[in-house]
């Protein structure tokens, strides 16, 4: 009989088509658009796929805070009416408290706001059947918006 534990840092579920519809990342590669930006962390940096939430690999977006007068904002156009399941929002890993109290919207409604815990780096907002056309994280602290990616999980067009 072992004694050892074995430990996880994070496991992500997704939808798998088993027992509900197959879910798709619709925003990954579509256009987006944010504030400001600054140390070259371009919006579209949030759906280029790559999951590595380490600033230096350049895959995380960040605005600038001395422009944004405490309003920053980031948005990826899904280019079409969508039936929105779940959003999942990767933090970047420095300066992880920044994303407290971010607020996500599918097109103008609020549907979360993002209380930092730092025993994770994912944060999973389950919908129920939302429809929307685009996704969108403002942040209303005077603090960079960072974020490295950003899923949107969709069962199909609406």
């Amino acid at each position: 009989v072992s004694t050892q534990s074995t430990g996880l840092a994070q496991v992500e579920v997704m939808g798998s088509g088993e027992t509900g519809p197959a879910l798709t990342d619709i925003a990954l590669k579509k256009p987006c658009q944010q504030s400001t930006t600054a140390h070259g962390g371009d919006a579209n940096r949030a759906v280029n796929g790559n999951e590595n939430n380490l600033y230096g690999s350049g895959n995380t977006t960040h605005t600038d805070s001395s422009k944004d007068n405490k309003n920053a904002w980031w948005f990826v156009d899904l280019q079409g009416r969508h039936v929105i399941n779940e959003i999942n929002i990767l933090n970047r890993r420095e300066c992880a408290n920044r994303i407290d109290g971010a607020n996500v919207f599918v097109d103008n409604e609020h549907v979360f706001t993002i209380k930092f815990d730092q025993t994770k780096w994912w944060y999973h907002i389950p919908l129920s059947r939302k429809i929307g056309g685009r996704v969108g994280v403002t942040l209303t602290t005077g603090q960079p918006l960072s974020l490295c990616e950003v899923v949107v999980l969709s069962e199909g067009k609406a």
